[in-house]
C-alpha cells in the first residue's frame, strides 16, 4: 500500500476526493493513494473559505434529473429511436463508442492540427493541453453528479427497451459522452474557429449516439452537453 497510515473507507472507484493540504509529503502521499483506489483527486487552495469550497463542488452541479412521469416519457422516445434503427444508426453507435469519451476528440483535435499545418511545438502541445483538460475537468463534475443523483439506465427501468450496447454500470445522469462532446467541441471551436460548425455538428452525432444505443436519456445528453 502506498501510505499504510492513510485509511479511507466507502471510497470507490471513480468517486471525486476534494484534496486541500499545504503542499508537504503527506499530500503528495494522499494524493498517489487516491489515484490507486481508482478515484479523482480535486485539489482546492487552502486559502478557500468553506463558503468557496462549497461554491467549487456545488456550482458546476446540473439539476436533479426529470422526476418518473418526464422518464418515462423519455423513454417511450428511446424505444422509438430503437424501432427506427438501421445501418447507419448503428454505425453511428459504433464509431463513437470506439474508445473512452474522449478518444475521438482526441483524434479529430490531431487531425485539426496536421490540417492547420501546427507542427510539434509550444502551440501544438498547448492546443492538446487546452482540449484534454477541458474534458478532464467537465469529467470531474459529471462524475459528481452521477455519484449524486444515480439515475438508473433506461432499460433498467424498463426491461423491453433494446440497446446496442452492454448496459454500463454507472449512473445515467448526465451522459459522459455529451460531456466530452460539450468540452472538446468548445475548446475546438475556439482554436479553429473556421470549423466551429463542423464541431457543433459532431457533439451533437456523438451526444444522439447514446440515445440510438439506447443507454442514456435524452435529459442525460442535454445536461451533458451544456455542462461539458
Amino acid at each position: 500500500m502506498v501510505c499504510p497510515s492513510l485509511r479511507i473507507e466507502y471510497l470507490l472507484p471513480g468517486d471525486r476526493v476534494l484534496l486541500s493540504r499545504a503542499p508537504s509529503v503527506e499530500t503528495v502521499l494522499a494524493y498517489v493513494a487516491v489515484l490507486r483506489l481508482g478515484a479523482v483527486v480535486v485539489p482546492a487552495n487552502t486559502a478557500y473559505t468553506a463558503r468557496e469550497v462549497a461554491h467549487i463542488v456545488g456550482d458546476v452541479r446540473p439539476a436533479p434529473p426529470p422526476d418518473a412521469a418526464a422518464t418515462r416519457a423519455e423513454i417511450a422516445q428511446l424505444k422509438e429511436l430503437a424501432a427506427a434503427r438501421d445501418a447507419g444508426a448503428e454505425a453511428l453507435v459504433a464509431y463513437w463508442d470506439a474508445g473512452s469519451p474522449s478518444y475521438r476528440w482526441i483524434s479529430l483535435a490531431l487531425a485539426q492540427h496536421a490540417a492547420a499545418k501546427i507542427p510539434p511545438g509550444p502551440m501544438y502541445s498547448r492546443g492538446m493541453a487546452l482540449l484534454n483538460v477541458a474534458v478532464y475537468d467537465a469529467m470531474v463534475a459529471a462524475w459528481d453528479a452521477k455519484n449524486t443523483y444515480h439515475r438508473l439506465r433506461p432499460s433498467q427501468v424498463d426491461g423491453t427497451l433494446s440497446t446496442l450496447l452492454d448496459v454500463p454500470d454507472s449512473s445515467s445522469y448526465p451522459s459522459e459522452h455529451a460531456v466530452a462532446a460539450g468540452a472538446a467541441s468548445t475548446v475546438l471551436a475556439y482554436l479553429f474557429p473556421d470549423n466551429a460548425a463542423l464541431f457543433a455538428e459532431k457533439a451533437e452525432e456523438a451526444a444522439r449516439s447514446r440515445l440510438l444505443a439506447g443507454v442514456q436519456y435524452p435529459s442525460d445528453v442535454e445536461a451533458g452537453l451544456a455542462l461539458g
